[in-house]
């Protein structure tokens, strides 16, 4: 029928039937038991745009389009919640909607240590895009896949009671202290399947789960054309790690996959070929720094983020 072809675009990503693109392309409504039941209802739709985007690419940008007009009635029931005011009253004495813009300021007000207002924005300026158009565009799964998972990210943090999130800048600035003997230097990062050669570890986030600490650390890659990269200011993808069990010791870390279990550890290396592979690492980056006039080196991957908002997906609707 012609409704249900497949649109070829998805064969090329690598998703040849339905089963394996629902399982890479879906982004399934994973919300914790505070999160109202009508954001729970109203993803659910947003569910089916992207299934039945297999068939008609542009649906995906419309899934987008729900989940941002989620985010709106969220801050809306959110606020709700403590008494802030969704309508106000004009000069001539209408009543109108307050601008989404204050909501988020004045909601964010009232729970300050969940640190979303920037992401509530950006999710707004979207929203705006979508609302008010020049033409007719779409992004596809690809543009939109991870941001239709920070937005269930952000659903679920705008609806958790603050205390469950209160410890975790204090818990990562604790593991911080533990690793700072590995933050730079010449180290072996082993997740069982692979060994890399990285300089240094960095904990980024946490959340408790279940009695737990699960965390979210990132580590540095050393490479080859670390040069070229930084010449071309384009950096290999740091090691985003999931993890629980933290050990710190004097020589490794060791550490479990937050979701599979698996033994993961970080430790010191003293092999000459690491040493001298380390070495033309830093001669060739300093080299290129200074062909840069002094400009700063950041090192950026663009999974990182990306898996950041998976790491917040992937847990934070299990906290509490």
């Amino acid at each position: 029928m012609e409704y249900h072809e497949p649109a070829a675009q998805w064969e090329i990503f690598g998703m040849p039937d339905f089963k394996s693109y629902c399982e890479k392309s879906v982004v399934k409504g994973l919300f914790h038991k505070s999160v109202p039941k009508d954001v729970v209802d109203a993803f659910e739709v947003a569910e089916y745009m992207m299934a039945h985007a297999y068939y008609h690419w542009p649906l995906y940008d419309e899934a987008f389009t729900k989940l941002l007009l989620i985010t709106e009635m969220a801050v809306k029931i959110r606020c709700a919640h403590f008494g802030i005011p969704i309508e106000e009253k004009r000069k001539n004495g209408s009543i109108r909607d307050r601008h989404l813009e204050q909501l988020i300021i004045d909601v964010c007000k009232a729970e300050p240590l969940k640190n979303i207002e920037e992401r509530l924005h950006w999710l707004r300026s979207r929203r705006n895009d979508k609302m008010h158009p020049d033409s007719h565009t779409f992004s596809g799964a690809i543009m939109n896949y991870f941001a239709i998972k920070l937005g269930v990210g952000i659903l679920n943090k705008l609806f958790i009671p603050e205390q469950l999130l209160s410890s975790s800048p204090q818990q990562i600035e604790s593991i911080s202290n533990d690793l700072a003997s590995f933050f730079n230097g010449l180290f072996v990062l082993d997740t069982g399947d692979s060994r890399y050669l990285i300089e240094g570890v960095k904990a980024e986030d946490a959340l408790i789960v279940n009695g737990e600490w699960y965390y979210f650390l990132v580590a540095s890659p050393i490479t080859d054309k670390i040069g070229e990269q930084v010449r071309q200011h384009h950096y290999a993808d740091l090691h985003a790690l999931q993890v629980r069990d933290i050990v710190v010791g004097d020589t490794s870390i060791t550490m479990k996959d937050a979701a599979t279990n698996k033994p993961i550890q970080i430790s010191t290396t003293d092999h000459p070929a690491n040493i001298e592979t380390y070495r033309r690492f830093n001669k060739e980056r300093d080299e290129a720094k200074a062909e840069q006039q002094g400009v700063q080196i950041i090192q950026i991957g663009s999974p990182f983020s990306q898996q950041q908002i998976d790491f917040l997906y992937q847990w934070l609707w299990k906290v509490g």
